[in-house]
């Protein structure tokens, strides 16, 4: 069965263990929390590996590896002010 679950994400690059994943959808603000959303088959059990990477407008990203070769998903405008741009790649999927 295919459900919508969401994720806390956090303003750098974090890694997201998700069984089942199926499609990555968006990444916004809620209630002043930074989330994203993914399709998720709970019938399947393989692990996958997320992983984000969020730069504000400016940020340089200094390792030179983050921002390529990943995936850019949307960008963030918060009620704050911030502007976050959020990166997404699955990195590995193994077997449980």
């Amino acid at each position: 069965m295919k459900v919508i679950y969401k994720y806390p994400i956090t303003n750098n690059s974090q890694e997201i263990e998700i069984l089942g994943l199926v499609k990555i959808l968006k990444a916004e603000e809620q209630e002043n929390d930074l989330v994203i959303w993914c399709i998720v088959d709970t019938e399947d059990k393989e692990k996958y590996l997320l992983v984000t990477s969020i730069f504000g407008t400016g940020e340089r990203d200094e390792d030179g590896d983050k921002m390529i070769p990943t995936n850019y998903l949307n960008t963030i405008n918060t009620k704050t002010g911030f502007v976050w741009h959020v990166f997404t790649t699955v990195l590995k999927k193994t077997k449980n």
